[in-house]
């Protein structure tokens, strides 16, 4: 029986990023949960910080979606995970008011 590179590639995928995506999920929030400094450089490495993990959970679950991870045997927990994106693209994409009152 051959076993093609891409089928082999994507089952290890699948075993691995749910575990992934939980840590990266679980690191961020942590971060994020920290007291955010009003010196303006602190405060905008810490979002940019929150930003950059974001990305990373966000490709994490790109990866998860073409690993077919909702099928596989940790499906509740991947697909619950694969929700966050997308609260998370609602959230990208929410307007957001201006301080002078008019959505940007």
């Amino acid at each position: 029986m051959t076993i093609r590179v891409e089928d082999a590639t994507r089952e290890q995928v699948a075993n691995f990023v749910p575990v992934a995506i939980q840590k990266a999920v679980d690191s961020y929030h942590g971060f994020m949960g920290r007291e955010v400094q009003s010196d303006p450089k602190k405060f905008a490495e810490h979002h940019s910080a929150g930003k950059v993990a974001i990305a990373h959970i966000q490709l994490l679950l790109k990866l998860a979606q073409w690993a077919d991870v909702e099928t596989g045997d940790s499906g509740a927990k991947a697909e619950h995970l694969l929700q966050a994106k997308d609260e998370a693209n609602a959230f990208r994409y929410k307007e957001v008011p201006c301080e002078d009152g008019e959505d940007s």
